[in-house]
Parts: C-alpha cells; structure tokens; sequence
C-alpha cells in the first residue's frame, strides 16, 4: 500500500523494509509464545532462534537486495524449522491440557498462512513451476489474514484471563471478608473468654491473698495482715485524734492442756475460742487477730478505756462460758484466759508498737495477778 501511494519509493529500502517484516516476524512469535507458556518453550532454543534471526536481520540490513536476497531461501528452511519445533512443542501443550489452548488453535493459522507464503513465493514455485504446487498455493497474502485472526483470538482470551482474574479477586475478597468477620467474631469470643478468665484470675489471686492473711486453724486474720491494717488504724486515729484500745489474749496453762488432752483437742480449744472472739467484736473496724500460738490480739480503733474493759469483761466471761474442761489448771476446772488491755489517742512522737507493747506489760500484770483475769495498762 505504501509503494502503491509512492511509486517513486526507492525499491532497494521497500525491499528490505519488507524483508525484515518476515525476518523479524519469526523471532517475534517465538518470543511471544514463550511469554504464554514460558513451561513449554526452553529458554535456549528461544535464544538460538532469536540469535539466528538477528544475523539474518543484520544481513539484510548492512548488504544490498542483490546479496540478502541470496540467502533468503535459507532463512525460510530456518523457517519451516521454527515452525516444526512449534507445532511439536503445541501438542505438547494440548497433551498437558495448559490453559491457552485457543491461543494454540489460532496460533496455527499464523503458521499454516506463513506457510503458505513461504512456499508461494519459495524458488520451488518460481523456478520450476510445479503444477501441483500452483494448484495448492494461489495466493502470497494469507499470512496478513493469519496475523489479523490470532490478534483477534489473542484479545479475546486476555479479555477472557483478565475476567478470571477479576472473577478470582472477587471471590478472593468475598473470602477474606468472611475470615475477617469470623476473626472479629472470634477475636471478640477470645476477648470474652480472656475477660472471664481475668475475673476468675482476679478472684483466685483475691483468694490465695485472704488465705495468705488468714490463719489456717482458726479462720482467723493472721499477724500479717494485723501487721498491715494496725498502721492504716494508726494513722487514721493520728489524724482525727481518735483513741485506739489494743487487747492481748493468752491463755492460761495452754501447753498443760495439750499435755493432758493432746494436740488436736488443743486445736479444737483454739477454734472455739477464737468462734467466741470474733462473734464478740463484730465491728467492722475491730480486728480480731491469731497472734502465735495460743495468744490472740484484738485491735477496737475508736475505742477508749471504758469501752475496752467492757469488752474485756464480756471476753473473760464468754471463755468461761463454753466450760472447757482443763483438769489439769491450777486456777479453775476449767479453761481460762488472761487478758491484757490498752488505750491511747496517738501522737506523732509515738507509735501502734508503744501500744502493743503496753498491753502485754498488762498481760503480764494480769498472769502476775493469778490469771483468769484482765488489767488495763494506765
């Protein structure tokens, strides 16, 4: 079309731009079908193909029509060579069922039209005229045709690549949209799961710490935990100018007890003992601690001296209540105790510790006495 609106064209540079369509051509293809199915087509043969190509293209370049044409029968045998090692290598392809067959259907008409060209205008027809040949190939324009058809297929089946590609990331989406809510679902199951087993964390370690305050025998609080709340009751009396009573319990001839009854009647002494303690400093400020062995602490803030040897009046006569009989007491029949009380409003150059020491100055005044009694420390 280009010589026939510029007749005038210099033949020699038509000539060559019209060789090295087909020159170019063979290696283009090649290259192309290793870009479809690069599994199928060896990377050598490929290189050897184009590096053949490219002497054959460097030829016609550089030399004039009347040598490259010389040489043209012989790029068409390298021709018909590429086109064998394609045909083999697409049924290769089919027998693998790969994705791209119809690029293959229609690949072969690029081939079977180039064919056609190759051989029309081949020497075979134009030096010898075979009859049977000319009665085959008519025409040297099928390989245009040929081209057109596998572009049009080629558009179709990336159309149609493109559309799976679609189709797969929208079932992809679909798919971790799902997960993703699932995983909020879960991560939402687990936060709950996590939340419950904090609280119940929360309440086993709440727990252990009460047991860890709390003496094992008697289910009273233990010197730890006295240890801790005396200073906060210390304190909170300094700083309303509250007086605060501490109470020491002992009881009297304990070990001979335990000698006489053995130790787990001793134990069962001490639990109905501190029963009776806690039941009569039912305050919730009051604090009714196992101090060490048979000896008790019991802390009334806000409690002066009147209140306190009430209350140390109710205590000895609870114990002599329960009537627990102590064969071998020098003082009674039966189980006693001996009680030591003081009270004080604290000051800043004092302590809780002055205090506790000066109730057992009056436990000790008490069992001084003659026991099963109480003295209040002044």
């Amino acid at each position: 079309m280009f010589i026939y609106f510029f007749p005038q064209f210099s033949w020699e540079i038509a000539h060559k731009a019209l060789t090295l369509t087909f020159y170019l051509g063979v290696p283009l293809i090649v290259t192309f079908f290793r870009e479809a199915f690069p599994a199928h087509f060896h990377q050598k043969v490929v290189r050897v193909i184009q590096s053949i190509a490219a002497m054959f293209v460097a030829l016609v370049i550089l030399t004039p029509a009347r040598i490259f044409s010389v040489v043209n029968p012989g790029y068409q045998i390298f021709t018909i060579c590429v086109i064998v090692y394609l045909m083999a290598t697409f049924m290769k392809i089919v027998h693998a069922n790969d994705d791209g067959w119809l690029i293959i259907a229609w690949g072969l008409a690029i081939i079977l039209t180039s064919l056609n060209d190759i051989i029309f205008l081949s020497i075979w027809m134009n030096d010898h005229s075979l009859p049977v040949l000319r009665n085959i190939f008519r025409t040297d324009n099928l390989s245009a045709i040929g081209q057109l058809i596998f572009v049009f297929t080629n558009s179709i089946v990336l159309a149609k690549r493109f559309s799976k590609s679609l189709e797969y990331e929208e079932n992809m989406t679909k798919e971790l949209t799902a997960i993703n809510q699932n995983l909020d679902a879960l991560v939402k199951k687990r936060t709950e799961a996590l939340n419950e087993s904090k609280i119940e964390l929360e309440k086993a370690n709440y727990t252990l710490e009460q047991m860890a305050r709390r003496d094992p025998l008697t289910g009273l609080w233990n010197r730890r935990h006295y240890n801790e709340t005396i200073e906060l009751e210390w304190r909170r009396c300094l700083r309303h100018q509250k007086p605060i009573t501490i109470m020491v319990l002992d009881i009297d001839y304990y070990k001979m007890y335990n000698d006489c009854y053995g130790h787990v009647a001793g134990d069962e002494c001490l639990i109905k003992i501190a029963q009776t303690i806690e039941v009569l400093f039912g305050r919730s400020s009051d604090l009714v601690v196992r101090y060490g062995g048979e000896e008790f602490v019991i802390v009334m803030p806000e409690a002066g001296e009147t209140q306190a040897i009430q209350m140390a009046r109710k205590v000895l006569k609870s114990i002599e209540a329960l009537n627990i009989p102590h064969e071998l007491s020098p003082i009674a029949p039966r189980v006693t105790v001996s009680i030591g009380v003081a009270s004080m409003v604290p000051e800043d150059h004092r302590s809780y510790g002055d205090l506790l020491l000066s109730a057992d100055k009056a436990l000790y005044q008490a069992k001084s006495a003659g026991r099963n009694r109480y003295h209040y420390f002044t």
